[in-house]
């Protein structure tokens, strides 16, 4: 038993290895990590580890087949449009398939499940201690420049890119070791759904809520005000969601109200109530940063217009076009409208989990429709759902789901009933119709 807890432990610190050495963590773009040699090494060993296995399970069918049509898009789009970051995503798509049949046979689902929400809350944490280490004192240790060409800090416990100089303290919005604040709060909402689908884990629940929130991300609040709403709008708990509303009033007055005191007051409500206010009245001031998509969304909006059904390709629209960020309309500039079905393929298999018609009823299951709206709604804030990170979270979200389909958890709707409903109110217009016709 001991033996098997060691292994499982080293399986997970592997896969761990591999998820932090490559995008969306942003490990790799510093100086001293090997990522590209260390993230080779541990593909090669899972691989060993697969072929040397007697019995290869599957896993679930339907995910292995969304992954396989994603590479020949990928391979079919490349050639169309000459752009080498499809070489890339084909090699990511490899890369997935291979982590997820290691995990599927040497793991378990519901095992690396927990070790993503686990580890996602421990560095929401972390990101957490950050940020009051920095507001007391604390020094980054180092700079570089982002992906995206921002430049961040290192304040050991979390990187970010959104900074607050205060004398010689500092108000950060901490974004772990992602890129922005945004991209942490984000595993935070994936975590949060993976967490109520399988474990529904109280604690670790108001973990990753509190972490989210203090990532000062409106898209965050967005999905938490979906998800409280959701699952625990009822009227049983209608006195705690009056509370809540009543303490973020008076928070957000106070919050308002001193703005001006000092320049403290001022960058607290910059990042949190400013920030609000700037995605809602559109009040005027750079350092919200709330609407801050908004002519990337235009710049992308005229790309998709000339270039609807194929798109542009990745590259060839930052080159041309600019950097365009993660936007809801980016994936129709780069894939068109045709190549944006494949890349939203998991969206359409979680409606299908949520509907299943048999025997003139149709079943729609609690659940997968809970999640599949608070996807959405993530979806249209931050729509890229590439990488090995996004892809492991919503392959395990799909496997909660399994377990999930059961008598308790669905609503059963007679189909001919609604038929008959129709046809009655079809039959009624008809009749107000021709008494109007005939007066």
């Amino acid at each position: 038993m001991r033996l098997l807890l060691n292994k499982e432990r080293f399986y997970i610190i592997l896969i761990w290895l591999l998820l932090t050495s490559v995008f969306p963590f942003t490990f790799y773009v510093q100086s001293w990590h090997p990522y590209k040699k260390l993230s080779f090494v541990i593909l090669c060993l899972l691989s060993l580890f697969l072929v040397l296995k007697k019995n290869i399970k599957i896993g679930n069918k339907s995910i292995i087949t969304i992954w396989v049509l994603q590479i020949i898009f990928f391979i079919l789009w490349w050639f169309i449009h000459s752009d080498v970051s499809f070489i890339a995503l084909i090699i990511q798509n490899i890369a997935i398939l291979i982590t997820y049949l290691f995990i599927i046979n040497f793991l378990g689902s519901v095992r690396f499940s927990k070790s993503l929400v686990y580890t996602i809350s421990f560095l929401g944490v972390l990101g957490l201690i950050g940020f009051i280490l920095a507001l007391i004192g604390m020094q980054p240790i180092a700079r570089f420049v982002n992906p995206d060409g921002r430049t961040a800090y290192n304040f050991i416990f979390t990187f970010t890119n959104s900074v607050y100089f205060l004398g010689g303290k500092y108000l950060i919005r901490y974004s772990s070791y992602f890129d922005e604040p945004g991209a942490l709060a984000f595993y935070l909402t994936l975590a949060l759904i993976l967490n109520k689908s399988l474990m529904d884990n109280k604690k670790v629940e108001i973990v990753l809520i509190v972490c989210g929130i203090m990532t000062f991300s409106l898209a965050f609040i967005i999905c938490l005000f979906s998800y409280l709403i959701l699952y625990y709008f009822k009227k049983r708990n209608l006195s705690y969601f009056i509370l809540m509303i009543v303490i973020m009033t008076i928070v957000f007055g106070y919050i308002t109200f001193n703005k001006n005191s000092s320049l403290t007051s001022k960058y607290v409500y910059s990042m949190s109530v400013g920030r609000i206010n700037s995605f809602v009245f559109g009040e005027a001031n750079l350092n919200y940063e709330a609407n801050n998509r908004a002519p990337l969304v235009e710049n992308a909006f005229k790309v998709f217009v000339n270039h609807p059904l194929l798109g542009y390709g990745p590259s060839n629209v930052n080159e041309d076009f600019g950097f365009m960020a993660a936007n809801i309309i980016v994936i129709f500039a780069y894939y068109g409208l045709i190549g944006s079905i494949f890349v939203t393929l998991f969206l359409f298999y979680i409606i299908c989990y949520c509907f299943r018609y048999k025997d003139k009823y149709l079943y729609v299951y609690k659940n997968p429709l809970l999640v599949l709206l608070l996807i959405l709604i993530l979806y249209s804030q931050r729509p890229d759902f590439f990488g090995l990170l996004p892809n492991m979270f919503f392959a395990m979200i799909i496997h909660s789901f399994i377990s999930d389909i059961s008598k308790s958890n669905f609503i059963k709707i007679d189909l001919n009933k609604i038929k008959i409903f129709l046809n009655i109110f079809k039959n009624s217009l008809s009749e107000k119709n021709k008494k109007v016709i005939n007066k």
